[in-house]
């Protein structure tokens, strides 16, 4: 089960880790451009469920600047 934050948009990575003293093997998703680290939570849990000893690892992406955003 994954605990979240009370503010999903703070997330940086999400840590799906096992009980294992060394976790094997280590899985790293990420997301396309606009998604967010939320959106490979299902995937993250199926992985953990089919390699128990594993490590999964969901990283928050780099934002795209707004659109009406001034630019420097």
């Amino acid at each position: 089960m994954t605990t979240l934050p009370m503010n999903p948009s703070a997330v940086e990575t999400i840590e799906l880790l096992s009980g294992a003293e060394s976790p094997r093997p280590l899985f790293v998703l990420l997301h396309d451009a606009g998604g967010t680290a939320l959106d490979m939570l299902e995937l993250g849990n199926r992985l953990g469920d089919a390699f128990a000893q594993a490590a999964v690892l969901i990283p928050e992406g780099l934002s795209l600047p707004l659109a009406d955003a001034p630019v420097s």
